[in-house]
């Protein structure tokens, strides 16, 4: 299979997990809809150079940390394709250059744009779908955007909390929706945070950070343990 087609197929897998798996969580609707409207064909492709620039060694450890039982035609369609993808670190990308999103994130994050935009490889004007990974032992700090957000979570455990209250813990197989502008935090503990991602509708408006009195002492705590 050539590097269009295996790229299509992760695509094809996001969808197919969604629908046969999570079809009444929130934001699952939102985002099948999108993918309704998308053309998957090497035809509508933009043809982007492979690129892992960092976190290959972080990327397979969360690759082969998803739960075969569970994810086991996506798992090896991501395995098939994770080479041929376009990866990128966020440095600009989502946030304006002086946000206080904290060297952690800046070093330790990397994503990769399946559909949407001009860094997708299939090109959409208001929709985003692709793969967030995280390092371990970092704190995505709380921050929001106008884009209604859904994850879901291929590993697990993580930390989230919304709207600066308490943590909560989310297994791998989880869904998290985030409406627009709802305040939110990620915390990764000793496995790497890999999640599809998607975006459905403001995607050109970037995400800013709402600080938190308690970045330091998470991220701190976070380091040590």
């Amino acid at each position: 299979m050539n590097s269009d087609l295996l790229i299509l197929n992760v695509i094809r897998e996001i969808k197919s997990c969604l629908e046969m798996n999570f079809p009444g969580e929130p934001g699952v609707s939102e985002v099948l809809g999108k993918l309704e409207g998308v053309q998957l064909s090497p035809e509508a492709m933009i043809r982007q150079e492979p690129q892992l620039p960092a976190h290959g060694d972080v990327l397979n450890t969360a690759i082969g940390n998803i739960p075969k039982s569970r994810f086991g035609p996506l798992v090896e369609a991501i395995t098939a394709a994770k080479d041929h993808l376009h990866w990128r670190v966020d440095r600009g990308l989502f946030y304006e250059g002086d946000a206080d999103i904290g060297k952690d994130y800046l070093d330790g994050n990397l994503h990769c744009v399946l559909v949407g935009s001009d860094v997708g490889v299939i090109p959409h004007d208001d929709f985003l779908l692709g793969f967030f990974l995280l390092a371990p032992r970092l704190l995505y700090r709380d921050h929001i955007h106008a884009a209604p957000e859904l994850y879901l979570n291929l590993v697990g455990p993580s930390g989230w909390r919304f709207e600066h209250g308490e943590w909560r813990d989310y297994q791998a197989g989880s869904v998290v929706w985030n409406s627009p502008n709802a305040v939110h935090a990620m915390r990764v503990y000793d496995q790497p945070f890999f999640s599809v991602f998607s975006w459905t509708g403001d995607v050109e408006q970037m995400c800013e950070v709402t600080p938190a009195d308690d970045w330091p002492a998470v991220e701190q705590e976070l380091r040590e343990n």
